[in-house]
């Protein structure tokens, strides 16, 4: 950028950022190789923010000069940064060059330390977030297909008990009629032989007149 500057003869950028929302800011992602900072550690809940702003925008490096003025800030930051795929590096401003050494830092006990982007690692852990996703995904899938699966075979198996409570009513009633059928024909055969009985006396029993002449003689 600075020899584009150089080439182009443009002035330096300055615009407005903000943590919670970094995508707002005109910059494009990934546009410094180093990013330097200091004061930056106040409030927990901007350690986030913060560490989401120097991935999105730094491709490389970030320097952040850092007092301890939030004790529940500095902590969460040194814990936090190595989730977001950086490698911390605390510089030691007392062993430092005194040439090239601020003074007013070691003084007001100010920690330097050195981020170094380590775009494997983020990669790696974005794939092994993507297939833990992925894999909730297919374990949610086999367990919504099971549960479908059991379903539709209560399903089938209310119908089939339907089914078989239906043909042992149907059979119960062919098997009732059956027995009424029976019964109308043995009451029937019974009536039949008890008319052909009677018909027989009839004809084997004598008439008045021959009576009359069995007594004359």
């Amino acid at each position: 950028q600075q020899q584009q500057q150089q080439q182009h003869h443009l002035p330096p950028i300055a615009c407005e950022l903000d943590w919670t929302r970094p995508q707002d800011c005109p910059l494009k992602p990934h546009s410094f190789d180093t990013i330097v900072g200091t004061d930056v550690l106040f409030a927990p809940s901007l350690v986030r923010p913060l560490l989401e702003t120097l991935t999105r925008f730094a491709t490389h490096q970030v320097y952040l000069c850092l007092q301890i003025r939030c004790p529940d800030s500095y902590p969460l930051f040194l814990k936090l940064a190595p989730d977001y795929g950086w490698a911390l590096e605390e510089l030691n401003l007392a062993n430092t060059d005194p040439s090239s050494c601020c003074r007013w830092g070691v003084d007001m006990e100010c920690h330097l330390w050195k981020l170094t982007r380590k775009r494997k690692t983020v990669q790696n852990k974005h794939k092994k977030n993507k297939n833990k996703k992925e894999k909730r995904a297919e374990k949610n899938a086999v367990v919504k297909n099971k549960e479908l699966e059991e379903e539709t075979n209560r399903d089938q198996d209310q119908d089939e008990n339907v089914d078989i409570e239906n043909s042992q009513k149907r059979n119960n009633i062919m098997e009732t009629n059956k027995e009424e059928i029976k019964k109308e024909k043995k009451r029937k055969k019974k009536k039949k032989r008890k008319h052909h009985d009677e018909s027989d006396d009839e004809k084997h029993q004598p008439s008045a007149q021959t009576t009359k002449k069995l007594k004359r003689l």
